[in-house]
């Protein structure tokens, strides 16, 4: 069964709760990392753990229900940070996207200087998916103003798990049949591209 955190934060939206109620201790630097994203990495890493101990040779480490909810759970944390963050400094939720970007970008540049950008690899890897949400987001508001950014990223994560499940049953089914292994992943990116 799908866990759908929109949902949740959808009915906080609506006034059942506010985002406020979270610990303030659970925020901190990159974009406001909450424990409701760091939850949903733990899931999608558990996801991923779970496909390689059940020995399922799959794409990009066979994306799965678990993994796609770590990204769901993720992705609804990032929503809560952004309203969250736009009622702290007093800016609407469209003027956030702007924001976060130029700070995910410094801190993106001044990774990739350090010597230990190895070590640093997996914040490097999430800065990038937070960037890639709030540049959808941006976009999105640019063009109707008045969407609930809640609304945006459910459509986001929903447009992202989808792509993973269809590039895991394409490589499957019609390229690993027909081409060796790695062969098989370059040409993955044919099908990719003509999905988006």
């Amino acid at each position: 069964m799908r866990i759908n955190f929109f949902d949740l934060v959808l009915n906080m939206e609506k006034g059942a709760w506010s985002p406020l109620h979270i610990r303030k201790e659970t925020f901190m630097p990159l974009c406001g990392w909450n424990s409701d994203m760091a939850a949903g990495l733990t899931r999608f890493v558990t996801g991923a753990t779970q496909t390689y101990s059940e020995e399922i040779d799959m794409t990009w480490c066979g994306h799965n229900e678990s993994m796609a909810n770590g990204i769901d759970s993720f992705v609804g944390g990032l929503a809560l940070q952004t309203m969250k963050r736009a009622e702290d400094e007093g800016v609407t939720p469209a003027e956030i996207p702007k924001i976060e970007i130029e700070e995910i970008d410094a801190l993106l540049d001044a990774l990739n200087a350090t010597p230990k950008k190895e070590r640093l690899a997996g914040v490097v890897a999430i800065g990038q998916l937070i960037r890639f949400f709030y540049v959808r987001l941006g976009e999105e508001l640019a063009q109707k103003p008045d969407q609930s950014v809640v609304d945006i990223f459910s459509r986001e994560v929903g447009e992202l798990n989808r792509l993973l499940f269809e590039m895991e049953e394409h490589y499957y089914k019609d390229l690993r049949p027909h081409h060796p292994r790695l062969e098989a992943i370059r040409l993955i990116r044919g099908f990719l591209e003509s999905q988006v």
